[in-house]
């Protein structure tokens, strides 16, 4: 069996993570949303939950003429849908990041030899 390149290492990283921040928010849902892990899963997903709230999810509550809701009563997979697509737009995020700066230095380094 071959070694994993970088490559596949660091997607397998990425899809731990947006697995594992979606199964604490299954976990967190489940449990009652207790105070104590509210912070903690705020954090886990920042700042895709947050760009996917603003920029998605409230647009879409205000074309539809519905507010959105602030609070529901019970369990709901929402929640953890939110943060696992938080998760994801943060893998994203930083994807885009990694490939400019790499865009950009063989542009430094093509730019040099001329």
């Amino acid at each position: 069996m071959s070694t994993p390149g970088p490559r596949s290492k660091s997607r397998l990283v990425a899809a731990g993570y947006v697995a594992l921040v979606t199964l604490a928010a299954l976990a967190h849902e489940i449990a009652g949303r207790p105070e104590s892990g509210e912070a903690a899963m705020l954090l886990a997903a920042w700042p895709g939950d947050t760009l996917l709230l603003v920029l998605v999810l409230y647009p879409l509550a205000l074309l539809a003429g519905a507010a959105p809701a602030t609070e529901e009563a019970g369990p709901s997979l929402l929640g953890p849908l939110l943060h696992g697509a938080g998760a994801l737009v943060n893998v994203l995020i930083a994807w885009g990041v990694i490939t400019f700066v790499r865009h950009f230095k063989a542009e430094c380094v093509r730019s040099r030899g001329r």
